[in-house]
């Protein structure tokens, strides 16, 4: 299922759509917190970018694959249900990491922390390093959270 606010470009949900290459029920602006909530915690899976969805599901508890470009982790990068720790989860991590149900994969962005400029910026909304992550990372990524979605001492 792919879901997405009503100011969602529909042009560009059809293209993930079609990119899946099953039929995948698409609910961009169809549902409320609550319908999300409740999708969220029948799902086997969370799979998305850095948005309240995102933090949303690690809260809940759900296995969540977190999907990062430009910008620091250790300040934006979800917490997991039941994290303790002063410390940020996520402590400018590049690559792969999993901390309890929430398993962080952060593209490697030569414009680092000052993610507002230079990767991008030129078409908002886009992002050059996530555009050239391999699929196979978050695919790997997201098999590796399903065959263990709740770690111990998560």
């Amino acid at each position: 299922m792919i879901t997405g606010g009503p100011g969602d470009d529909p042009t560009y949900l059809a293209e993930v759509a079609a990119a899946i290459g099953e039929e995948p029920i698409v609910l961009a602006g169809k549902l409320t917190l609550t319908e999300i909530r409740a999708l969220i915690e029948g799902a086997a899976i969370y799979v998305g970018v850095d948005t309240s969805t995102t933090h949303m599901a690690a809260a809940l508890g759900a296995p969540t694959l977190a999907i990062y470009g430009p910008g620091p982790t250790r300040r934006w990068a979800p917490w997991p249900c039941g994290y303790a720790s002063a410390e940020p989860p996520f402590r400018g991590v590049a690559g792969v990491a999993r901390v309890g149900n929430v398993c962080l994969v952060k593209a490697e962005c030569p414009c680092g922390v000052d993610y507002r400029f230079g990767c991008g910026i030129e078409i908002p909304g886009r992002s050059r390093c996530l555009e050239k992550l391999p699929a196979e990372t978050v695919v790997d990524a997201a098999l590796a959270l399903l065959a263990n979605p709740a770690p111990s001492g998560a």
